[in-house]
C-alpha cells in the first residue's frame, strides 16, 4: 500500500539521514590507528601526536618484597618484651623518603603482629601471611608502588621479637629488590619509577611488559574510519535512490507502475537529494574526493582518491566535508552538514514526510468514505429494481387474469 510505502521510504531517509550525520562531525577526524610491533602496550587518546619510535625495555620497575622468617602459627606469639619495628621506604636507608613505627608488646601474636603494621603503613605496604607449608606461616611485605625508592629496610629497634622472624635460615629474606624501570626512547636511555610511562608523548599512555622487548610502534591518523563511513553514505544513497526509483516507475511493456508513479513529492526527494550531493562548495564537489554520480543515478566511491586526499590534504578533506573555520578565517558549511540539513527538513518531526503520511491518511480515510457511499446506493438501487421486478412480473399476471377471462 501506499501507506507501507512511505515508511519505507521514510526509513530509507532516516538512514541516508544519520549517515551523513556521521561524516558532519569534526571529531571523525581525531581517530588515531597504532601500528606496534612488540609486547609493550601502547594506547593513544584522540587528537595525540603522530609520529614513529622505537622502545627497548632493558629493566621493568619493580616494587620491594620482604619475607620474614617463619613461624609455628599465626597465633605464635612473636614479642618477648615490648618494643618497637622499625619500617624505612627509601633507595637510602641513612636517608629514607619515610619511615614508620610499629609498636609491638611481648604478648603480640604473628597475626596480631601483621595487624599492627597494616594499621601503621597501610598506606604504602601491602601486609599478608603466607603459609609456606605446614607449621611454616611468613609475615609478606610489599611496597605499593615500584620504583627504586620504594626498597624497604626493616630493623627491630629493641630486639625483642622473636629471633626467627629475622633469620635468614627460617626465611627471612629480600624476595625482590625494588627497581625503576629502564628503557630506551629512539636510543635514548630513560628511566621512570613505573611501567606506566604517560609523560613521554602527548596523548600517548606506554605500559612495558617484557624485559628485552623491542617495539616499533608508528601511530597514524585513523583514515580507515572515514573511507569506512563514506562507504555506509553510499551504500545508503543507492539504496534509497534504488527504492524512490522503483516507487515512481512506469513500465511501458508491462503496463506497470510504482506505487508513487506520477507523484511530484517522491520524485521531488529524488531530485532534492541529488542535487545537494552533487553541489559544489568551496570550490569543490564530492568527485574531487572519490565520491561520484554514475550516468545510471547510482553513486561509486573510488577508495584510491579518498585515501589519497586524506593522507595528502587531511585538513582540506575536513573542512570540506564538516565545515567550520578555515586557515584564512572563513566560517563554511561542510556539504554533509548541507545533506543533513536537507535530509532533515524530509525527516524532521512535522517535516514534510509527516505531511505527506498524514497526507495519504486523509486520501485513504476519504476513499473508505465514498467506497462505502457507493456501495450502499449500489445497495439501494438494487434493491429497488428487485422491487420492480415484482410489479413488471404483477402486471403480466394481470394479462394472465385477462386472458382468464377472455377464456370465461
Amino acid at each position: 500500500s501506499r501507506q507501507e510505502s512511505e515508511k519505507l521510504l521514510t526509513s530509507y531517509m532516516k538512514d541516508f539521514q544519520s549517515n551523513s550525520s556521521s561524516l558532519s562531525y569534526d571529531t571523525l577526524f581525531d581517530g588515531i590507528d597504532v601500528y606496534n610491533s612488540g609486547t609493550s602496550l601502547v594506547e593513544v587518546s584522540d587528537g595525540a601526536s603522530v609520529e614513529s619510535f622505537t622502545l627497548k625495555t632493558i629493566d621493568l620497575a619493580k616494587k620491594d618484597i620482604v619475607q620474614f622468617g617463619y613461624i609455628k602459627s599465626k597465633d605464635t606469639k612473636v614479642g618477648n618484651d615490648d618494643g618497637t619495628l622499625e619500617i624505612k621506604i627509601g633507595e637510602d636507608s641513612s636517608n629514607p623518603d619515610k619511615t614508620i613505627d610499629i609498636d609491638y608488646t611481648k604478648d603480640m601474636t604473628l597475626r596480631e603482629l601483621s595487624q599492627a603494621i597494616t594499621d601503621q603503613a597501610g598506606s604504602d605496604i601491602s601486609v599478608s601471611i603466607l603459609q609456606t607449608s605446614d607449621d611454616k606461616f611468613n609475615i609478606i611485605l610489599t611496597s605499593k608502588e615500584t620504583g627504586a625508592a620504594q626498597k624497604l629496610t626493616i630493623t627491630d629497634k629493641d630486639s625483642n621479637l622473636n629471633a626467627d622472624l629475622f633469620d635468614s635460615g627460617k626465611g627471612y629474606k629480600t624476595v625482590q629488590d625494588a627497581q625503576d624501570s629502564k628503557f630506551e626512547y629512539n636510543d635514548i636511555e630513560i628511566t621512570r619509577d613505573t611501567n606506566k610511562i604517560s609523560d613521554l608523548i602527548l596523548g600517548v599512555d606506554i605500559t612495558l611488559l617484557k624485559e628485552g622487548d623491542t617495539s616499533v610502534v608508528e601511530i597514524v591518523k585513523d583514515d580507515l574510519s572515514i573511507v569506512s563511513e563514506v562507504e555506509k553514505f553510499v551504500q545508503s544513497y543507492n539504496t534509497l535512490k534504488l527504492n524512490i526509483n522503483d516507487m515512481t516507475a512506469y513500465n511501458k511493456e508491462a503496463k506497470t507502475k510504482g506505487v508513487f508513479q506520477g507523484d511530484n513529492f517522491v520524485r521531488g526527494i529524488s531530485k532534492g537529494i541529488t542535487d545537494i550531493v552533487t553541489s559544489r562548495g568551496s570550490g569543490n564537489s564530492l568527485i574531487d574526493y572519490g565520491i561520484s554520480i554514475n550516468r545510471d543515478g547510482s553513486m561509486s566511491l573510488d577508495k584510491s582518491v579518498l585515501e589519497k586526499q586524506l593522507s595528502d590534504n587531511r585538513q582540506d578533506v575536513k573542512e570540506f566535508f564538516t565545515g567550520g573555520t578555515f586557515r584564512n578565517g572563513d566560517e563554511k558549511e561542510g556539504i554533509f552538514e548541507r545533506i543533513n540539513t536537507k535530509v532533515k527538513s524530509y525527516t524532521g518531526y512535522n517535516k514534510l514526510l509527516s505531511d505527506f503520511e498524514s497526507s495519504l491518511k486523509r486520501n485513504r480515510f476519504a476513499k473508505g468514505i465514498f467506497t462505502s457511499i457507493a456501495i450502499s446506493l449500489l445497495l439501494l438501487f438494487s434493491g429497488c429494481g428487485s422491487d420492480g421486478g415484482g410489479g413488471v412480473s404483477g402486471v403480466s399476471g394481470g394479462s394472465d387474469n385477462g386472458s382468464g377471462v377472455s377464456g370465461g
